[in-house]
Order: structure tokens, then C-alpha cells, then sequence
């Protein structure tokens, strides 16, 4: 078995009561380098690379996660917006990686916490070439809202916001 971040990480974020959303072959988790708020990722929990090399029933578990976790965010953002607020001071407070506390910062002191997303973007970057830096396959959750003002695609909004 290969041992990518994912793989490495799973068993911990399990234990530990991080999965955000689940089923019985994958995982969505909140973002540890987030630029929007609430922004997460679907993995499986498996080490595969590939879509393609998904069983069907993998497949659909896989690709009913990023809905499942949009609903869990408007939920948490109307019933418990404390959780996600403290997923973010939590983060701010002991960062996973050298750009998880400004990018906690940013979100903790962004209008996005006061604004509920009314959509959401996806993307899966397969293969280094396509952006992919963990060889792990997995899809991007991404939050929209009406005062992103961009109407933009995922990279687009992307490289928008962090350009200026």
C-alpha cells in the first residue's frame, strides 16, 4: 500500500473526529490551507489515484460527498456556526502546515462567516501536470457566494481572490 499524506493521515483524522462527512468508502474533511470558508476535500479511504479505478458503489459514494458536505455546511452555518468557527481558531492556533494560520486568519477576520454559501464548486486535479500534489485521488469542495461578485469558475475565482 502506498503511503501519500492521505493514506498517512486517515486513521488519525478518523480517530481524532475530524471526517466532516462520511460514508462507507469516503470522507470529506475541512480545508487545513482554506481559502474559502468552509472550503473542504472528499477522499477516499483508500489509497486509489485514478477516478477511473473506482468500483461503481465507490464511485457513487465518492461523488455524493461534496452535496452531503454542502448540506452539512448550510446546516452548520445556520445551527452550530461555532463548530466551523472553531475549526478555524483551532487551526490559527496550531497550523498543519507553514500557510494554515494565515489562511485561518483570513478567514476568521473575512465577511465570509456572516454570509451562508448559496453554492459550491468542485474540482479533481488528476496528475501533476493538472496541478496535483498529493497522489491521492480526491475533489476539492469549494463554497460560493453571492458576494464573491465573480460569477467565475473555480480556478478563475481562485486566482482572482488570491491576486489581489
Amino acid at each position: 500500500m502506498k503511503k501519500d499524506l492521505f493514506c498517512k493521515s486517515l486513521s488519525m483524522w478518523q480517530e481524532n473526529g475530524l471526517f466532516y462527512v462520511e460514508n462507507d468508502t469516503s470522507c470529506g474533511i475541512l480545508s487545513v490551507e482554506p481559502i474559502f470558508f468552509g472550503q473542504g476535500l472528499i477522499i477516499p479511504k483508500f489509497h486509489v489515484e485514478k477516478l477511473s479505478k473506482l468500483y461503481p458503489e465507490q464511485s457513487k459514494d465518492f461523488l455524493s460527498l461534496p452535496e452531503t458536505f454542502h448540506e452539512k455546511i448550510l446546516n452548520d452555518y445556520k445551527n452550530n456556526l461555532d463548530y466551523l468557527v472553531s475549526f478555524y481558531e483551532n487551526l490559527y492556533d496550531n497550523p498543519q502546515t507553514p500557510k494554515s494560520k494565515i489562511l485561518a486568519s483570513y478567514i476568521l477576520n473575512s465577511d465570509q462567516l456572516n454570509e451562508i454559501p448559496i453554492g459550491f464548486n468542485t474540482g479533481i486535479n488528476m496528475g501533476k501536470p493538472a496541478g496535483q500534489l498529493i497522489n491521492h485521488l480526491h475533489i476539492h469542495y469549494i463554497p460560493r457566494r453571492e458576494s464573491d461578485k465573480t460569477n467565475l469558475g473555480f480556478l478563475t475565482a481562485m486566482n482572482k481572490l488570491l491576486n489581489n
